[in-house]
């Protein structure tokens, strides 16, 4: 009978070692910022923009983005015009087509209430060359002006 509860003791402080273990090694959240749309959708002139602050430029960064968008979204991506803009002025840009269904139609991502979130990294492996703050800007580069359905894009760094 001793020898049961001394198992389950050991079982369950091995249980909880590993989840310790998980929560240490996951990879740590360094920003994360998003811009709502609202009920009208992403207008094309409309940039959503996230200061990164960056205190070390050693540390190896993945950058992700997180759009949200509705059921009766019309397309099964969304191409994205990205600039990263550092305190010197210097400019990187890209361009980045973003899917949020796959070719058969089925969309991508979690379901979340009336709509869908789709999560997807940008940048792995990034080392950003100087401290400071690198200004993010994001917008959509889709032939309508406005994108109904889109209620947010997420820019996430760790």
């Amino acid at each position: 009978m001793e020898e049961i509860k001394i198992r389950k003791m050991n079982y369950k402080l091995l249980i909880a070692f590993g989840l310790l273990l998980l929560v240490a090694c996951a990879p740590k959240l360094k920003y994360e910022g998003t811009t709502d749309f609202g009920s009208e959708g992403w207008h094309k002139d409309s940039l959503a923009i996230f200061d990164v602050s960056v205190m070390d430029t050693s540390e190896v960064l993945t950058i992700g983005l997180t759009l949200q968008h509705g059921k009766k979204y019309a397309y099964s991506n969304v191409w994205l015009f990205i600039s990263v803009a550092d305190e010197a002025g210097v400019v990187v840009r890209d361009t980045l087509e973003f899917f949020v269904a796959r070719p058969n139609g089925n969309w991508l991502g979690k379901k979340k209430k009336d709509g869908y979130e789709v999560s997807a990294i940008y940048k792995q492996g990034v080392r950003m060359k100087h401290l400071g703050f690198y200004r993010f800007s994001i917008g959509q580069g889709m032939r309508e002006d406005l994108l109904r359905d889109i209620n947010s894009v997420e820019l996430w760094v760790q």
